[in-house]
């Protein structure tokens, strides 16, 4: 996969101009706010729920913030991001938002700009079922939570579907962390634009279900004016 280092962003809580919108419509629901990112794609805007943006939360733009993020080595966390730093070159993200230090409750967000093709991306996401969660996991292969070892599922669950505009490559596996445990879900909804692809990753052990209307109203959101 071909990449490029990002080289401005900007953040707006404001709505701005659509310009050249990669949708037919956009969708700004209540209580969601615009966020913008200057990419190697173009300018990317999209929508999300304001309490994302909450002190508590922690949106992450610069290339130190970002760092951080990616030394994650929470509960959940540290999982969300080893699976999709596989999938995706991690030079290549743009934003990272999460809302709580614990993330076994809510969602946690990545944003991705890079010159790949749609198959190159799916194809790497398909040969996690070639890899044990837990060699996969190894350089963790210490941590405990309470004292009892973490333990994972046997394999990854991998499930594709088109849905334009964008498809959807979901990779799920069972954590076990002491007295309790579930499905971690790292969700990539990809979508192809000139000159690469945009992917939008959500991170969460809750039922899918219940978050599909604020996938939908983000996805919907999205706009990009070429630069």
């Amino acid at each position: 996969m071909k990449t490029k280092k990002l080289l401005v962003v900007t953040f707006s809580l404001g709505l701005i101009p659509l310009g050249l919108c990669c949708v037919p419509r956009v969708i700004r629901p209540d209580g969601y706010k615009r966020i913008e990112v200057t990419t190697i794609l173009g300018d990317v805007s999209f929508s999300v729920p304001s309490r994302w943006l909450e002190p508590r939360s922690r949106l992450r733009l610069s290339k130190e913030e970002l760092l951080a993020a990616n030394n994650d080595n929470s509960e959940w966390g540290y999982e969300y991001i080893t699976v999709a730093n596989y999938i995706l070159p991690f030079d290549a993200c743009v934003m990272h938002i999460d809302r709580e230090k614990w993330k076994f409750s809510g969602c946690s967000l990545r944003v991705y700009a890079i010159e790949a093709d749609p198959k190159q991306i799916e194809a790497k996401a398909v040969s996690l079922g070639n890899i044990a969660p837990k060699t996969l996991f190894s350089r963790r292969k210490n941590y405990r939570s309470h004292g009892i070892p973490v333990r994972y599922g046997p394999q990854f669950g991998i499930k594709r579907v088109s849905l334009r505009p964008w498809q959807k490559i979901k990779v799920g596996h069972h954590v076990w962390y002491g007295d309790y445990g579930g499905s971690s879900r790292v969700d990539l909804r990809v979508k192809q634009v000139d000159g690469g692809c945009l992917v939008f990753v959500f991170m969460y052990v809750s039922d899918p279900h219940a978050l599909y209307r604020l996938r939908s109203n983000v996805l919907n959101s999205v706009s990009i004016q070429k630069q």
